[in-house]
């Protein structure tokens, strides 16, 4: 029951816990202050008049102001859910005063009663909301924010409903008692429960900066985030309109209905009826959000209200004012509230903590003192009925500030991820006036050495002929294939393009040279790199996409390659999340990460494409590996189409991972069949090899003898490491036991080096691949103090031991490397003499050793290594230093 629920309400395991939390605490409070609210407003009407409510809420704003300024006081001590608890005590306790002063016949304790349900208006928004969005993100608010709504909205009808008949059985003055009792049960829940649901607050003193603003302050965020303005206006305007609106109702109200009890009977019915239909509604209310948009469901309720008081105007009646006050409440709770919600999630950084108090808090209860103003100013020269005038122009301004929200979400987003962030996409722009020459200075030991090295190009490349270029494509040198390619990119021929781009799995310079030659084509080429792109090999992809980027092409269709390349990613993901339930199989455990990886792999690919047309992907790629991948989604979202979206969006959502897949194959032919069987065999035929390689490795653990057809179409493959795993499936199939394939070995050794840690498989397999396996005895000198060391030497088995101040009176022991350690790396990469001779201690020593010219080329490659020698002689030098610390202090 709870998974066929979770499916329909998109609900997913890790969130039912605090929705249900959330769910109750909205539903019980909103129940109570529904009857509060039954008893209050018809108490109010006919015991103390109508003509004094533009008054009461020019009081209350005033009021409510001083309450938040404490409220803001508390909050840098306390956290949200304890204000909530000690606020319904304090509620629970003045309604029990107020009850006696009723009892009594005090008329004052009628406007009393007015002011503390307003300031409950205003507090349980502000305060509930503000939990709700510390449990769950922006994205998980599409579709969880319209569930609590709703849950607000069932304990506004329940409670609406309730009101009259409870009356009637206790009587109306007995409402106070059960809404203070209800109150009181509400605070103790909130204490002892919500430990369970936030982490323990911490008080700050920098609270009071981000909470207190100067006024000059709130200019400058209003002026700086166009998501604060709106958020502002959004909150300030509607309740301005609300309040007219139910001014005029009221009045209409008073008119209609000569007895209290049948004014009571209307409202719980009139309330009870909105909320149900409200109720109802909420449910669809996500899926409204994924198919308009944000923005676009933000125009309902301008709109609405603009239609509202056009039509009041002209008809100033019961049954005009009840269906503006039924579709102002039905839109403000069903899209609106949610959507405030959401919004509230992608402001930025600090502004947010500020934002929750000042715009829920200050600017709704501003909205209220502007709307009494204007109704106690425009009283003796205009009637309720021509207030309507003033209200229609404001929701006209509204609707403006709307529209201009639509046309700068994109910059709010962006905006939010950039907080904080380094705008690298604008740093290109900048530094692209002088990128000539300054890439090769990082390969070139001097300046002369970049000048001999350009120089003999061009000249060489102006006396070469076009036939001649065109035999150079074919050559095996690879300089040579860099002046077919430079030729090319200064005159471009439709017969070199195929050759060019066969040039894109070529060494790097190659590479590049081919890039720039290709781009030099512009739009002659497109046809023939539209058409490779979505089944050539990821490094091939990668370089067309560089050349489209590069030549401006940001028009072409990439449909083919988002289709194919997001297929083979939720193929890959069906994929790992079987293999995960596979334990204690090692080739599945090595095949599950490489599968995760090459969805990494692939992903950097799609945002590639998704760069060349729209600037922003590169920010976004960044941001969906940090805390703001909920925004970083919603951009997504808002800048691509809805055809790619509806393929991309589920994969880089935070969603389970059953429910990505799931999403996927409604759009896309991904695999159905869990057999491990069907996805080893489906994956030994993929394009790359380190997925055969690994799938022909783990079907040799899992699968017995169903892995011999597998084994056997990839014992004669292209790449050694496949045809390795295939002879270990093989051995497996036919005797049962077989040693671990070579390629394997070595790459599980890397990933225990910390020189090598971060990496994915495939550079594993190509860090392995550059190694060369020796072996030494006991006494054999591996490094001697004094002389350059060109190898590195990673120890699978045995020991070295390290001398310093090697000599004639002996050698003073310096350090012992064993299995899985390192020797001689920072001799090795500062090319300077050793300072320790190392010598083999144990009777047998096996290493894989580098060269450093073939591990200088793998870091261009794989910059993660050079991050990890930096990081590695940091510690050295930290180590280093400390012990110089304790000698100095010893």
């Amino acid at each position: 029951m709870k998974r066929l629920l979770g499916k329909t309400l998109g609900i997913y395991a890790g969130e039912w816990g605090k929705l249900l939390w959330i769910v109750s605490l909205f539903s019980g409070i909103f129940l109570i202050m529904a009857i509060f609210r039954n008893y209050v407003d018809t108490t109010f009407i006919r015991r103390y008049g109508s003509e004094a409510i533009p008054l009461m809420l020019l009081i209350n704003g005033i009021v409510t102001i001083f309450a938040f300024g404490v409220m803001n006081r508390l909050g840098r001590r306390f956290p949200d859910h304890k204000l909530l608890d000690g606020f319904l005590a304090l509620c629970a306790l003045s309604i029990a005063v107020l009850y006696s002063m009723v009892q009594n016949g005090n008329r004052q304790a009628y406007p009393i009663l007015f002011q503390l349900l307003n300031l409950q208006d205003s507090f349980f928004l502000v305060y509930l909301w503000n939990m709700a969005c510390d449990l769950f993100t922006a994205r998980q608010g599409k579709r969880i924010f319209p569930l609590i709504m709703a849950a607000q909205v069932m304990g506004t009808t329940i409670g609406s409903f309730l009101a009259a008949p409870i009356a009637n059985a206790i009587g109306n003055n007995r409402l106070l008692v059960l809404s203070a009792s209800g109150y009181l049960v509400l605070a103790a829940t909130i204490r002892f429960s919500a430990k369970r649901m936030f982490p323990p607050f911490v008080f700050q003193k920098a609270n009071a900066q981000i909470l207190g603003k100067s006024t000059s302050q709130v200019l400058s965020i209003i002026r700086q985030y166009p998501i604060v303005r709106y958020l502002i206006v959004s909150g300030l305007i509607p309740i301005v309109l609300l309040h007219i609106l139910a001014y005029q109702f009221s009045v209409i109200a008073q008119h209609s209905f000569a007895t209290e009890p049948g004014l009571l009977r209307f409202l719980s019915v009139f309330r009870g009826s909105i909320n149900l239909i409200s109720f109802v509604l909420l449910f669809l209310v996500g899926r409204a959000y994924t198919r308009l948009g944000l923005p676009k469901a933000a125009m309902l309720q301008p709109i609405n209200f603009t239609c509202i008081f056009a039509a009041l105007l002209p008809f100033f009646n019961m049954e005009v004012a009840a269906g503006g006050q039924f579709f102002a409440i039905l839109i403000q709770r069903t899209v609106v509230g949610p959507l405030n919600k959401i919004f509230f999630n992608i402001v930025p950084g600090d502004v947010a903590a500020w934002g929750r108090v000042f715009i829920r808090g200050s600017v709704v209860k501003v909205g209220v003192i502007i709307g009494a103003l204007l109704m106690v100013a425009l009283k003796p020269w205009l009637s309720a009925r021509g207030m309507s005038w003033i209200a229609f122009g404001l929701s006209l301004y509204w609707i403006v500030e709307t529209l201009l929200l639509k046309k700068r979400y994109k910059d709010v987003l962006r905006q939010v991820l950039l907080d904080g962030s380094v705008d690298f996409d604008r740093l290109e722009t900048e530094m692209a006036i002088g990128q000539d020459m300054s890439p090769m200075i990082f390969h070139a030991s001097d300046i002369g050495e970049i000048l001999i090295n350009r120089m003999p190009d061009a000249e060489r490349s102006a006396k070469l002929s076009l036939e001649g270029a065109l035999e150079m494509l074919q050559s095996e040198d690879a300089w040579t294939r860099q002046q077919a390619a430079l030729f090319f990119q200064d005159h471009p021929d439709v017969r070199a393009i195929h050759g060019l781009m066969a040039y894109l799995e070529d060494t790097k310079d190659v590479r590049e040279r081919a890039i720039e030659a290709l781009a030099a084509y512009g739009k002659k080429a497109l046809p023939f790199l539209e058409s490779m792109l979505p089944h050539a090999p990821i490094h091939t992809q990668l370089g067309i996409l560089e050349v489209m980027r590069s030549s401006h092409i940001g028009r072409f269709d990439m449909r083919p390659f988002l289709f194919h390349a997001l297929t083979q990613a939720y193929n890959n993901l069906f994929a790992a999340e079987v293999l995960s339930h596979v334990e204690g199989i090692h080739g599945c455990e090595l095949l599950k990460s490489h599968l995760y990886e090459k969805n990494e792999e692939t992903l950097d690919a799609v945002f590639f494409a998704l760069w060349v047309r729209h600037g922003d992907m590169r920010l976004i790629y960044r941001s969906l590996k940090t805390c703001r991948i909920s925004i970083a989604v919603e951009l997504v979202e808002a800048s691509i189409d809805r055809e790619t979206a509806r393929y991309l969006v589920p994969f880089i959502d935070e969603l389970p991972i059953s429910e990505k897949i799931a999403r996927g194959r409604k759009v896309l032919p991904i695999w159905g069949s869990a057999d491990p069987v069907f996805l080893f065999s489906c994956l030994s035929r993929s394009d790359d090899p380190i997925t055969r390689m690994l799938a022909v490795y783990a079907a040799g653990d899992v699968s017995g003898m169903a892995a011999f057809p597998i084994a056997r179409s990839l014992q004669d493959d292209a790449d050694e490491g496949v045809r390795q795993a295939a002879a270990y499936a093989l051995q497996r199939c036919m005797k049962g036991e077989a040693r671990m394939p070579e390629i394997v070995y070595d790459m599980d050794t890397l990933r225990q080096e910390t020189l090598f840690a971060g990496m994915s498989l495939k550079g594993y397999k190509a860090i392995a691949s550059i190694a060369t396996q020796k072996f030494f005895k006991r006494g054999d000198m591996l490094i001697e103090a004094g002389k350059d060391v060109p190898f590195l030497y990673v120890i699978t088995d045995g020991e070295v031991a390290c001398f310093e101040n090697d000599g004639p009176d002996g050698r003073r022991p310096a350090k012992t490397v064993k299995e899985r350690g390192i020797v001689g790396e920072i001799p090795f990469f500062s090319q300077l003499p050793a300072t320790a001779t190392c010598v083999v201690t144990s009777d047998f020593l096996e290493t894989l050793v580098f060269s450093r010219h073939a591990l200088q080329e793998m870091m261009y490659l794989h910059p993660q290594i050079a991050i990890n020698v930096c990081r590695q002689f940091a510690m050295q030098l930290g180590r280093r230093a400390e012990a110089h610390r304790q000698d100095q202090t010893g």
